[in-house]
């Protein structure tokens, strides 16, 4: 089915550009996040791509956003369903 990163090859780029571990996070599409540009990377359609949730200037949703579905319930996360069911043909059980 996917690919799931170990939990030491999760990274979060800080505002300084330092990268530290992100072992709480459960997705198995989550790649990486920046705090300054306050991002999320996420494992992309297409072999070998990415692609950034992207949350402007709002730090706060980023982390709502993360700590709601990377770190938790990412089955619920919207583009978890995208991939899991468009990529990988698995279905999901809200079809």
């Amino acid at each position: 089915m996917c690919k799931v990163l170990e939990p030491e090859k999760r990274r979060c780029v800080t505002g300084r550009g330092e990268t530290r571990r992100a072992p709480k996070i459960r997705c198995p599409f989550y790649r990486r996040e920046s705090v300054q540009t306050h991002e999320i990377v996420c494992e992309g359609m297409a072999p070998g791509t990415s692609v950034k949730l992207n949350y402007g200037n709002c730090e706060r949703q980023r982390v709502e956003h993360m700590e709601t579905f990377c770190q938790y319930d990412y089955t619920a996360c919207w583009y978890y369903r995208l991939l899991i069911t468009q990529k990988y043909g698995v279905t999901t059980e809200e079809e």
